[in-house]
């Protein structure tokens, strides 16, 4: 183990509680979900084991004899406990990548102060800390689709136990009317006739319910409550230096809908847009997200544009966002502004003024 990665090892040990402590807070402004009133009570990934994730990788940069057993022990918490407080598959793995950036930051910013660094040296720490954010990424998914297996079991579980009920019904009034060896007045009681359709009602409730194209849309893996106009301030802060660098201002409404959806398709969808126009609108230009119209169960949003200039509409921009629209069911479509109808179920209006930017 050379001197530099202890040095810096030591340096990531003692920034670890003022790292997670900065990880936690940007960890919602950077992966925006509201909180479930009926998740559990950990709605936050936990802090305290993130500062353990840390000292796991410090362990990693100073070569540790047992930073692999460590570092999955409490990166498969860090899942498990995602899992539970609701958050999607997509969105924990962003927090995950974002923990992963802040060590890496403070990694650079000692390897600045150090004397004698080389080139080859920096790119060592930098080839341990890349390995323990590799299996930190791997063992935070296991633990967290470990979890959502075991719910998923439970869940199926208690959909054949209530399924069972009402189908065991079912067959024994069909099997005391097929019986030769009751007599002909029970056998033809309407009680049984009454008795096999609210049961059979019961039945298409319940699969209707438990195995319905609504319960394929899995909560670990799709939706969960958020704030379009957070995802739109995330997209925003994500394409900040791309924005400078073509002086073109992106500006969000501050009223947009809270929505039950899946936030990947969206954020991806607005950020194939935003590229798109920011590749093509000259300098000086501007793009609004706003709302356009909330239905049943979709909301449209729409990213209009303004250009110093009379230019006709923006051509070629949407190749990528078209490509997305299949796999993400967030349609688009231009005309002069692009739309966007997210697909989900409204809840309310965000509060002006609740998201920063």
């Amino acid at each position: 183990m050379s001197k530099l990665a202890e040095q810096v090892a030591t340096n990531l040990r003692g920034e670890a509680a003022e790292l997670t402590a900065r990880w936690k807070s940007q960890a919602r402004s950077h992966a925006p979900r509201v909180s479930d009133p009926g998740a559990a009570p950990q709605a936050e990934l936990d802090g305290g084991g993130a500062q353990t994730v840390v000292d796991a990788i410090a362990d990693a940069v100073a070569n540790g004899a047992s930073w692999q057993t460590d570092l999955m022990r409490r990166s498969w918490d860090m899942g498990s406990v995602a899992h539970h407080a609701g958050v999607t598959l997509h969105y924990m793995l962003k927090e995950v990548d974002l923990l992963v950036a802040m060590v890496l930051y403070a990694a650079e910013q000692a390897l600045e102060g150090a004397e004698g660094s080389s080139a080859a040296d920096g790119m060592r720490i930098a080839r341990r800390l890349h390995e323990a954010g590799s299996l930190l990424r791997l063992t935070a998914a296991k633990g967290f689709t470990h979890s959502y297996l075991k719910a998923l079991r439970d869940r199926y579980q208690t959909l054949r136990h209530d399924l069972r009920n009402p189908l065991g019904t079912i067959k024994s009034a069909i099997s005391m009317m097929d019986d030769l060896t009751v007599p002909l007045e029970l056998r033809t009681d309407p009680r049984f006739r009454v008795m096999v359709t609210r049961n059979a009602t019961s039945l298409e409730g319940l699969i209707s319910g438990g195995l319905g194209d609504d319960a394929a849309h899995e909560l670990a893996f799709s939706r969960q409550r958020i704030s379009l106009r957070d995802i739109a301030l995330a997209v925003r802060r994500d394409l900040r230096e791309r924005s400078i660098a073509t002086t073109c201002a992106i500006e969000v409404a501050e009223r947009l809908p809270m929505i039950s959806a899946d936030p990947m398709g969206f954020e991806l969808m607005l950020k194939a847009v935003l590229v798109g126009l920011l590749g093509h609108l000259p300098p000086g230009s501007s793009i609004r997200i706003e709302e356009a119209e909330i239905k049943d169960r979709s909301v449209v949003i729409r990213v209009a544009y303004e250009r110093p200039d009379a230019g006709e509409e923006v051509p070629g921009t949407m190749v990528l966002a078209s490509e997305l629209s299949a796999q993400t069911g967030v349609r688009i479509w231009s005309a002069g502004p692009v739309f966007l109808e997210v697909p989900g179920i409204p809840l309310q209006v965000a509060q002006d003024g609740a998201s920063g930017s």
